[in-house]
């Protein structure tokens, strides 16, 4: 008899995630559900969907992980969201891929540490701020976003930046990756009649079901430049019919954090 929630994980499988995984998957969600209560790890709202809205979500960017590399670096991993789960699929992948976590939060590091332990994962937990740890000036502004559903933290943001952007004298306004706080700025930045433009644009993994794909489509769609990693983003935005006039290629930047 196959488990239920097994079955949940079946669309990893054409991204080469090994079903050796899907019962380490299970075992993490019941960690995280029984330490939740506790830490507040993941919104409660989503504790029904863990497997779809957290680990799936999750392992579908293993697409990303350039595996030329032995080490990964997940900043802010609060409850392990992506770094353990990549490290999960890593171990089996590339056993030789070390993985630094890092979270400034006491309690999530020690949570951490535990999972790392328990799964035997090529990970090392960083209880650091990762602005003290790569000698990173603190930023001007701290939002101070809840640790909340995804909408509400959406809603936070794009009020509190709005307030800013009335502030002050500014008028471009720069957003990079995919992630919810990308979205929340680009809509503040639109709403407040700014300049917009978008680092990391044109990626795309052709998965509506992931927030990073819904985000970057629709933060592309309203930007006014469009600074692109690969000349497949390019194609991507071409496809989607957004002006080549708006679109500057200017390679990985990633890669050129890592030579600097």
């Amino acid at each position: 008899m196959i488990d239920s929630n097994i079955l949940e994980y079946k669309n990893l499988e054409p991204l080469n995630v090994s079903r050796e995984t899907f019962p380490q998957f299970e075992a993490y969600c019941e960690l995280l559900k029984k330490e939740n209560s506790k830490i507040n790890l993941i919104s409660k709202s989503t504790e029904k969907e863990i497997r779809k809205r957290h680990i799936v979500d999750c392992a579908q960017t293993i697409d990303f992980i350039d595996e030329n590399y032995n080490i990964c670096t997940d900043i802010g991993s609060g409850s392990g969201l992506p770094g353990i789960v990549i490290a999960i699929i890593m171990r089996i992948k590339k056993p030789g891929m070390k993985f630094h976590l890092y979270e400034k939060s006491q309690k999530k590091s020690n949570f951490l540490k535990k999972i790392v332990k328990h799964f035997e994962l090529n990970a090392e937990v960083r209880h650091k701020n990762i602005f003290d740890d790569l000698s990173i000036r603190t930023p001007d502004i701290n939002l101070n976003a809840p640790s909340d559903s995804q909408s509400k933290q959406f809603q936070y943001i794009v009020q509190e930046l709005q307030k800013i952007f009335t502030n002050c004298e500014i008028d471009k306004v720069g957003v990079f990756g995919d992630v919810t706080s990308t979205l929340a700025a680009s809509i503040a930045a639109k709403q407040s009649d700014l300049y917009l433009f978008h680092v990391e644009s044109g990626l795309r993994s052709n998965n509506l079901n992931m927030p990073e794909e819904r985000n970057r489509m629709m933060v592309d769609t309203i930007s006014d430049k469009l600074y692109t990693p690969s000349s497949d983003a390019v194609d991507n935005l071409i496809e989607e019919n957004i002006s080549i006039e708006k679109i500057k290629n200017v390679g990985n930047i990633m890669i050129d954090t890592l030579i600097r």
